[in-house]
């Protein structure tokens, strides 16, 4: 079989098996800064990503000796990839330790490729003292499962200071709350001031005990059926024994209180009938009226 021959059906071979493969060669001479040719490994490290020919292509790295000079090694396409799948990164290791470090990104070609064409970025690490050297840094997104662990925790927000109270805003951002000094802090994180709370207890109704008067005044609206009302201590229930209008208490027949009679109320004030209670709007807090 003539020299032209081999030729020819050797082209023919490496085309086929490129087109089985779907690898990229890389291949090329290597050589130091004084002329002599590079001894040592190269260790290429890369990200999960997903290739056409060759299916999902996972994490991994490999090592490539280059023997005076010679380098090859093949690999799969990757420049089409999302970054940072887009990148191998390639470390050079010779006379026991990491000389450099340098970016690869590989496209997709039927002919062997030099490293001059995938180089994109070079780091250098090495260090004359024998010690390993300096680190390449490693992205967030290369770390797996680091960008959704971070993505749990609450960020700064716009508003967000130091030596303050912090409040969640509706975007789940961590920001100050802003206010004077003495202010109270609601749940909703506004703030005002502390003032008359929305809770009454022991309170003592406004009114004539005089066995004639069935009438008395809470000084606050309670809220709902949150009004609890004693007589000398024994509870009165309502709607048996009295009826509640707003603030006020009206007795039934035969349930008003008597001389000498003690009355008391605890309860929770109604905010939205009763305003704007000492500058706290739908706030907790507690109030003591005098007994």
């Amino acid at each position: 079989m003539g020299l032209r021959t081999k030729t020819i059906l050797a082209a023919a071979l490496c085309g086929l098996a490129w087109g089985q493969t779907g690898l990229t060669t890389i291949q090329d001479t290597l050589f130091k800064a004084d002329g002599t040719r590079f001894n040592g490994t190269l260790t290429i490290h890369w990200v999960t990503f997903d290739s056409s020919n060759n299916g999902t292509i996972v994490q991994q790295s490999t090592s490539v000796s280059v023997v005076n000079g010679n380098l090859f090694v093949q690999l799969v396409p990757n420049a089409v990839a999302p970054p940072p799948a887009n990148v191998y990164t390639v470390n050079y290791q010779s006379d026991g330790l990491q000389q450099f470090t340098e970016t690869w990104t590989v496209p997709v070609s039927a002919t062997p490729l030099r490293v001059a064409t995938v180089r994109t970025g070079t780091v250098v690490t090495g260090s004359s003292s024998g010690t390993a050297g300096n680190q390449t840094p490693i992205t967030e997104s290369t770390v797996i499962g680091l960008a959704a662990d971070l993505a749990q925790r609450p960020i700064k927000g716009v508003g967000y200071g130091t030596d303050r109270v912090a409040v969640v805003n509706d975007a789940g951002q961590l920001e100050t709350v802003v206010g004077d000094v003495g202010d109270c802090v609601f749940v909703d994180g506004t703030t005002g001031p502390c003032g008359q709370a929305t809770f009454a207890d022991a309170e003592t109704p406004g009114g004539t005990v005089d066995g004639a008067n069935n009438t008395v005044t809470l000084a606050s609206p309670p809220l709902g059926s949150s009004l609890l009302l004693f007589r000398n201590g024994l509870y009165l229930t309502p709607g048996f024994d009295y009826t509640l209008n707003g603030s006020t208490v009206q007795f039934v027949a035969g349930a008003t209180p008597q001389p000498g009679d003690r009355l008391t109320a605890s309860y929770r004030v109604d905010t939205s009938q009763a305003g704007n209670i000492g500058g706290l709007s739908g706030g907790g807090g507690l109030r003591t009226a005098a007994t």
